[in-house]
């Protein structure tokens, strides 16, 4: 699949079923994206911070999509072991795990990932709890990347999209960076025009 810029008018508000059925098995499976610029590759779990992560990636974005309050990240995990995984980031911080929900295809009801809820914490930075992040994953049995036979670790590092947000109620423990839920009439729309434009058929 050839990647091109997105079109004119193009805005990138993917909901979860699209992350975790169409974009996250692309990058899985070591497909291209059928457009650039809309969600980065980058060590996220690495040694910037969030503010520094968004300094770099927020004026790459589409212009067209200059309103969007997220930018998304293709980034693997580093795995400790079969169950910890290490969300350590810069200098003291981390992502603190506030929830994790399962997603279901709204047609099957059969799982197809999970959503887990991150707030960036740093005790004593002026950036502790300033951050939220969204973190999809695949189940194990489609999380892998592509096998690289250069690469030994490739089976223990599944990719993941991480969703990163500022925290405009930084002194709230609760999330509001959730969108509201909509008549699922309005959503499936939603979900046709993501489609429409990425190439899937429309349901």
């Amino acid at each position: 699949m050839a990647s091109y810029a997105p079109p004119a008018g193009f805005r990138f508000q993917p909901e979860a079923e699209d992350l975790l059925q169409f974009y996250l098995p692309l990058k899985a499976t070591g497909q291209e994206l059928p457009f650039t610029g809309v969600i980065f590759e980058y060590d996220f779990y690495g040694e910037k911070q969030p503010c520094e992560i968004w300094d770099m990636f927020v004026n790459v974005r589409p212009r067209v999509d200059e309103t969007q309050e997220d930018l998304f990240f293709f980034t693997k995990l580093k795995c400790l072991s079969d169950s910890s995984v290490d969300r350590s980031v810069g200098s003291g911080g981390s992502w603190s795990n506030e929830s994790c929900k399962t997603i279901y295809d709204r047609g099957t009801r059969i799982p197809i990932g999970q959503m887990r809820k991150f707030r960036y914490v740093n005790p004593g930075s002026p950036q502790d709890g300033a951050w939220l992040m969204r973190e999809y994953s695949l189940p194990m049995t489609k999380a892998l990347p592509a096998v690289d036979s250069s690469s030994s670790s490739s089976s223990s590092s599944p990719y993941v999209i991480c969703r990163l947000r500022k925290n405009n109620r930084p002194d709230s423990d609760s999330d509001s960076s959730e969108p509201e839920s909509v008549p699922h009439s309005q959503s499936r729309k939603k979900r046709n025009r993501v489609r429409a434009i990425s190439g899937r058929p429309a349901k």
